[in-house]
């Protein structure tokens, strides 16, 4: 029988890292041309909102975090132990979240870690699709790939042999696609999340404290 206790995470870290660009005009009497190089984007993201990181509670003996809901599907982030293994699921669910679907992914500890140290790899890649930067200057692009099509960018970057990662464009939303890959090739296994759902998953740290208590 599954019981149920509230949990509260206590790990609201604060992200603020302030990324500005600041231009300096000079104007003089006679019109001067300055010439800015369409290649080069200067208006940088300035990163000011604090993300807050959902509560959660245990249920039937793992942890749950609601990540996001809207009229189809939840997203919920779950802390499980399956055949002795430790995994951190992100996962869509229909039928008012009762169900899982097959859109998700099971996180082991490691690329979990991964994932969340490649954070500001993924919020620059975020950045140049939506055209706020012209290029990827994070140390991390050296694993990435980018892939133009007219105005339309994709990135991509390998976590681990099995596993890619792809941010784009769908639809005007920009998606960040976490995907199984076999024979180098994307399987069905995987899951695009949203930047703010990202956000969460990069912010909360309280994960290694639940593994213990599994």
């Amino acid at each position: 029988m599954g019981s149920k206790k509230r949990h509260h995470d206590s790990s609201s870290d604060e992200s603020s890292s302030s990324s500005s660009s600041s231009s300096s005009s000079s104007s003089s009497s006679s019109s001067s041309s300055s010439s800015s190089s369409s290649s080069v984007i200067s208006a940088k993201r300035t990163k000011t909102e604090e993300v807050t990181v959902p509560s959660g509670e245990w249920v039937d003996n793992e942890f749950v975090i609601p990540l996001d809901q809207d009229k189809k599907e939840v997203t919920k982030l779950k802390v499980r132990k399956f055949q002795g293994n430790v995994y951190i699921d992100v996962r869509k669910y229909y039928d008012n979240g009762s169900k899982p679907t097959l859109k998700g992914m099971s996180f082991k500890p490691d690329l979990f870690t991964k994932f969340q140290t490649w954070a500001p790899l993924i919020r620059e890649s975020v950045d140049l699709v939506e055209g706020r930067v012209s290029s990827l200057a994070n140390p991390f692009s050296a694993s990435a790939t980018i892939a133009r099509d007219g105005s339309d960018i994709t990135v991509t970057a390998e976590l681990d042999k099995y596993h890619m990662l792809k941010i784009y464009k769908f639809k005007h939303m920009t998606l960040i696609d976490v995907r199984n890959y076999y024979n180098g090739g994307p399987t069905k296994k995987g899951i695009a999340l949203s930047p703010e759902i990202v956000e969460i998953l990069f912010e909360w740290k309280g994960w290694k404290d639940v593994m213990q208590k599994l």
